[in-house]
């Protein structure tokens, strides 16, 4: 990840399939935390329809632009790397570094 914000890394190769995998594990994440209890006032809350409407008040708007833009990076790096479209690089750019949030919401 720093190495790809860093500098400019082409995502192909065995590189391309580790950011798709990495992709793919945080869309599961994604789903997974519909499912996931939280806690509210010391008592564990896992009814299904309040764990949900938790996770969508909460976290889900932040790891869906991230995962959007994650989304984005992997079908859009070919094709922005292939035509130098100064435009297209700077949208390139705002898409890696939103990589960034994924840090601050994995500490949460």
């Amino acid at each position: 990840l720093p190495v790809i914000l860093a500098w400019e890394v082409n995502i192909d190769g065995p590189l391309y399939w580790i950011t798709a995998s990495s992709n793919l594990f945080w869309i599961i994440d994604l789903l997974v935390n519909f499912r996931t209890g939280y806690y509210q006032h010391g008592n564990l809350i896992m009814d299904g329809r309040a764990v949900a409407s938790h996770y969508l008040r909460t976290w889900f708007v932040p790891d869906l632009l991230v995962l959007t833009a994650n989304s984005f990076l992997l079908v859009a790096d070919p094709i922005l790397n292939s035509e130098k479209d100064p435009v297209g690089v700077g949208l390139l750019r705002f898409a890696k570094t939103s990589r960034m949030l994924r840090i601050f919401g994995f500490v949460r």
